[in-house]
């Protein structure tokens, strides 16, 4: 008995070093990419870490970024920024340390609740997905979400209230979304351990304490919201939810083609219904309690995935859910494949075809996306388009959406080194009397007037404030997936 024991601590020591030289791996192939430019909505959560440190590190300013956000994601780099010098390596590296995070408490999570060696095929599933894998790049808060998420659930599991309520702020504070956690497990508790475990009440109800912590933290930030600006919840982001979504993705085959068929999800979920699906036949009694949970987190996974379905759809917005389910995926693997070499080989070929769909979307796929390096074409031709816009439209007043005045704006974004005069139009009803007045004002000073579009999501062909609309220039990615991926350069006069 106390061979077998030394032998598992063993393993579990073993395992535990692995993934910590995969935490710090995964860390480390970040750096070179540190001072890439920013990359689409980027651009927003840095914004917001400027004016956090303009407005003294005082998180309520919503009248002057574009989307207000939950402070803690931007504390970080506004306070590096501050105190050293701005630039984008403070927000990257919180990224990529929380990236490195997320793999360890995804380990930890698996080893309390199942085995060392489970967590750590889910960490390795983990590190090899294409979404994990490019947005670990990428300062925006799908990393420190899921990261904090996984933290919360471990620290949950393991009876730890100080560190969970910790955890769990961070979570409400980092996305408004991240409510739901804390109110779930506080309704599991009571539930389902408070009254079936009599014997162990006064402790649950301590440990209760911690868990509305979060929840008040939470309505703290919502109450000053209310005082400061009138609202709880940013307007903007609230109307953008509407129920009948979810009918209309699950129409459109959105969740089929986007999260169900991408890559290769559908073999991990798959195996994971059938898998617990069966399980219920013949449950062993040694187990139960594991099953219990594995039900309980899928629950969490499908009232979270069905949410979010309700507002603005992006992959990354799913990303947390995806550590979960390869837990799951690797436990229910382990209960019905018990030869350990088979097992692994079948972990191995999931990262490996994980790891080639990445690299084929990479080349071939379109730059806006949020699962394969094909991003960093975006990057470039943005780059390319600016540049150009310089060289060769110099004397022009620049029309263009936000995601070409914010480049144009900050030249901390990576892409000017002054800020170059603009007006931002990001569709017709943009050209109001204001912006109008501002054109017409350059049209007179016989300055051409050009506007920059993404072709895959707007046009000016039905502005009816514009006249003699002319396409003159467009700007590709080397690869270009089709024209939607080029920007289109047009003059006009009012």
């Amino acid at each position: 008995m106390l061979i077998s024991l030394n032998e598992k601590r063993r393993k579990a020591n073993r395992d535990t070093f692995i993934v910590v030289g995969v935490c710090i791996v995964n860390f480390l192939i970040r750096i070179p990419a540190i001072t890439n430019p920013t990359y689409w909505d980027e651009m927003i959560y840095f914004q917001n870490a400027i004016e956090l440190t303009r407005n003294n590190l005082n998180p309520f300013i919503s009248q002057w970024v574009w989307v207000y956000k939950p402070p803690v994601i931007f504390m970080l780099p506004a306070l590096c920024s501050r105190f050293l010098y701005p630039s984008l390596i403070w927000g990257r590296l919180e990224i990529f340390f929380l990236s490195s995070a997320a793999l360890y408490f995804l380990y930890r999570l698996g080893e309390r609740t199942f085995s060392s060696r489970i967590g750590l095929y889910s960490a390795l599933l983990c590190v090899c997905f294409p979404l994990f894998t490019v947005v670990s790049y990428w300062f925006v808060d799908a990393i420190p979400f899921t990261a904090f998420f996984l933290a919360s659930l471990y620290y949950y599991i393991s009876g730890k209230p100080r560190q969970y309520a910790l955890f769990s702020t961070l979570l409400v504070l980092t996305k408004e979304t991240g409510i739901f956690l804390p109110v779930t497990l506080i309704l599991y508790t009571f539930l389902l351990r408070y009254w079936h475990d009599t014997t162990q009440k006064y402790s649950y109800i301590r440990f209760s304490f911690y868990l509305i912590l979060p929840i008040l933290a939470f309505f703290s930030w919502m109450a000053i919201n209310k005082i400061l600006f009138g609202w709880y919840l940013y307007p903007d982001q609230v109307m953008l939810f509407n129920f009948l979504n979810i009918l209309n993705q699950i129409k459109n085959n959105w969740v089929i083609k986007n999260i169900y068929l991408k890559d290769g999800i559908w073999v991990i979920f798959t195996t994971v219904l059938m898998g617990m699906t069966f399980l219920t036949g013949f449950i062993k009694q040694k187990i139960w309690e594991e099953i219990r949970f594995m039900y309980f987190i899928l629950l969490i996974i499908t009232g979270y995935f069905l949410f979010h379905l309700a507002g603005p759809i992006s992959a990354r917005y799913f990303l947390f859910l995806f550590p979960i389910l390869f837990l799951l995926y690797s436990r229910v693997l382990s209960i019905y494949i018990t030869n350990r070499f088979l097992l692994f080989g079948i972990i191995v070929f999931t990262c490996i075809m994980f790891i080639g769909l990445n690299i084929n979307d990479s080349f071939r796929g379109p730059v806006l996306t949020e699962t394969s390096y094909a991003y960093l074409r975006q990057i470039y031709s943005t780059k390319k388009l600016i540049m150009k816009l310089q060289k060769e439209y110099s004397d022009a007043f620049i029309t263009a959406g936000w995601y070409i005045s914010a480049p144009l704006t900050y030249p901390i974004f990576g892409y000017v080194t002054t800020q170059v005069k603009y007006a931002s139009i990001n569709s017709c009803n943009d050209f109001n009397t204001t912006t109008l007045k501002i054109l017409r004002k350059e049209q007179v000073n016989q300055r051409k007037i050009i506007f920059v579009s993404y072709s895959k999501y707007e046009t000016i062909s039905s502005c009816s404030s514009l006249r003699r609309i002319n396409h003159i220039d467009s700007v590709c990615p080397d690869q270009a997936y089709s024209t939607d991926d080029c920007f289109q350069i047009y003059s006009f006069s009012l």
